[in-house]
């Protein structure tokens, strides 16, 4: 039996005999290949199925960016089934985010913001009414517009004029801890204006805008502004103070509402659920502006900043007094508006000598042909070093105590000229003076309002307040969007320097002075803080110069028109007709000018470009205009610049 089976055993073994183990590993190897062909096979053919399936169909326009379906493969072709892990509350989400986002797109393009869409929240005095409700009827077009002006007392019914929002009664605000010694609980209303505006139910609102009776606004200017905030996202957009030791007391994050300030539709509604709330947590602060931002802090909302807001410098409206003097400030000023303080006892030094009323108005009359501010502005400048030794205080410390100071005074100031401190006065009197040198050198950015122009001096001489601000809304009319903005060009023929701020005034200097000069304000204004020299504004400022050459001529805006013809607006500014000091300098002189005619075309699409000044250029003018210069406004050409 041992032979067979170590035969057959052998015969199993060996490599050339037909065993079934030698079958099955070359079926194994012919096997391979095929399935290795039919996989490429079915990759290939899914692949060309779905690349048709995407060329073929195409998503539904409505359809949300994520879909609630899962697309999976299987080997019949594409299926979509609901996700099982979608619960409602994100399907609601998922749609609620998709309807917003259409309805954005279509409001971007057919429906843009207008001013039907802004409700303007007024904060006025009933005494001061009769005479504030005038600057209202300048910008407020009943047609057009929707607003409400907040009083703190009844009116009579001649002061319901035509032109005018509708008047209401703030509500009451007893229930309210108010504090503060230094200001007035007034504040605690005038911060509620916009909850109580929104309280109306007014249809179709997006935005609210805030002001006092004494604001002026651009209204095209400031639509052009909340055009670029969505306004469907928390917004508060308002302006600082031109003061720096006024934002360092209040804050830099808040908005002053005098200038005025926009608060979204959205961030409204979420303000009126906690303000008064807000409003208790905070009985120690000043005025209504700082508990706005309190609340907006709570909220999480920063400001966001639009400088075309503006608190503008202000003249206070009864003499100016010493800060030594702040007990008794009715018996320390003269009809000059400005003196000297002497130092402190105990400083190391001896007290600045005073002038005698009558020999300070014996110099007025010989110095007459002076501008009362120049002699205000060249008399401190003169006395700034000895003004820097005299700050030993820390600038917070000293920015309290002046303010204490000044608000004391003003108060004594407003109760004997029968002001009441209503509209919140306190926190906008940043600086006092001429408007000229700011509106003559306006920042980049479209103007959107000015305000306490009832307490500064006129911003055109020789007229009322209100007629100057009718002025002003002529080429305001004709072209909003490049209202008050400079342009800057040299008479290269002459080696004249000029300074075009369009609808406003045209300056022409001797000599040659560079752009980043003429760009910064001159300090036609003072300080409102005594103390304070040009380090406490919150922008970059220059002296006016006391150079008898250097004086600037000035030629202020006295006609406008737009030339149907050509699609150009005409503007004329005649000479400031005031002495100038001799000047021995071998050059033309400006003073044989008497009239700038100013050509430009109207530019409503100027801000929806990258901010750039306007180019002007001196055009030469023909014999028939002797006295007149004539010049060119415009956008800058390629390669353009201004340079002598």
């Amino acid at each position: 039996m041992k032979d067979p089976e170590k035969i057959i055993w052998e015969h199993a073994r060996s490599p050339k005999s037909g065993t079934p183990l030698g079958g099955a590993a070359a079926s194994q190897h012919r096997t391979l290949p095929k399935l290795l062909v039919l996989l490429i096979l079915f990759v290939s053919v899914t692949y060309v199925v779905y690349t048709l399936k995407l060329l073929t169909t195409s998503r539904d326009c409505h359809e949300p960016p994520f879909s609630t379906h899962t697309h999976i493969l299987s080997g019949i072709g594409l299926t979509a089934i609901p996700t099982i892990n979608a619960t409602a509350s994100t399907l609601r989400l998922l749609n609620r985010t998709s309807a917003v986002t259409r309805r954005e797109s279509r409001e971007t393009a057919t429906d843009q913001t207008q001013l039907r869409h802004v409700v303007f929240g007024i904060a006025a005095s009933s005494k001061l009414w009769e005479k504030r409700k005038n600057y209202i009827k300048l910008w407020y077009k009943a047609s057009e517009m929707r607003g409400v002006v907040w009083l703190d007392n009844k009116v009579s019914s001649g002061g319901m004029g035509e032109g005018l929002p509708p008047v209401r009664i703030s509500g009451d605000t007893s229930k309210f801890s108010y504090t503060n010694k230094q200001g007035h609980r007034s504040a605690i209303r005038i911060s509620r204006i916009v909850s109580e505006t929104l309280a109306m139910g007014m249809e179709n609102v997006r935005w609210f805008v805030m002001g006092d009776d004494d604001t002026v606004f651009v209204t095209e200017n400031l639509i052009r502004v909340l055009r670029k905030y969505d306004h469907n996202q928390f917004y508060y957009i308002g302006s600082l103070s031109e003061s720096h030791l006024q934002n360092i007391y209040f804050s830099y994050g808040m908005a002053y509402g005098g200038g005025g300030f926009a608060i979204s539709y959205p961030l409204a509604k979420a303000l009126q659920t906690m303000q008064d709330r807000c409003i208790q947590r905070y009985p120690g602060l000043y005025g209504s502006d700082d508990r706005m931002q309190a609340c907006m802090a709570e909220l999480g909302v920063p400001l966001t900043k639009e400088a075309g807001f503006h608190q503008p410098p202000q003249f206070p409206p009864t003499p100016i007094v010493f800060l030594s003097q702040k007990k008794n400030p009715s018996k320390a000023s003269s009809s000059s508006g400005y003196r000297r303080r002497g130092r402190k006892e105990g400083d190391g030094a001896t007290n600045t000598p005073q002038p005698s009323r009558e020999r300070r108005r014996n110099e007025r009359d010989r110095e007459s042909s002076e501008p009362r501010i120049e002699r205000e502005l060249e008399e401190r400048d003169g006395h700034q070093q000895i003004e820097q030794r005299r700050r030993r205080r820390s600038p917070l410390r000293r920015c309290r105590q002046q303010f204490r100071a000044s608000t004391q005074r003003r108060g004594e100031e407003d109760r004997e000229a029968s002001r009441p401190s209503t509209s919140d006065d306190g926190t906008q009197y940043d600086v006092y003076g001429n408007l000229f040198g700011l509106l003559a050198a306006h920042p980049v950015t479209p103007l959107v309002s000015l305000h306490h122009l009832d307490v500064v001096e006129p911003i055109f001489p020789n007229v009322s307040r209100v007629e100057a601000l009718q002025r002003l809304t002529v080429p305001m009319k004709l072209d909003s969007a490049g209202l008050m903005q400079q342009s800057i060009c040299y008479d290269k023929s002459k080696s004249w320097t000029i300074s075009v701020s369009w609808g406003f005034a045209v300056q022409i200097f001797r000599g040659v002075f560079s752009p980043r000069e003429m760009e910064m304000p001159s300090r036609t204004f003072l300080n409102w803080y005594r103390r304070a020299d040009y380090t406490a504004y919150a922008f970059n400022t220059r002296p006016v110069s006391r150079h008898p050459c250097q004086k600037p001529f000035v030629f202020y805006l006295s006609k406008a028109r737009l030339n149907s013809t050509t699609q150009q607006t005409l503007t004329e500014y005649e000479r400031h007709r005031i002495p100038h000091p001799e000047c021995r300098w071998k050059m033309a002189n400006p003073a044989f000018l008497d009239r700038v005619e100013v050509y430009k075309k109207p530019d409503p699409h100027l801000w929806d470009r990258a901010p750039r000044r306007n180019c002007c250029r001196v055009v030469k003018s023909s014999k028939k205009k002797k006295g007149t210069m004539v010049i060119h406004v415009g956008v800058c050409g390629e390669g353009e610049v201004s340079e002598a």
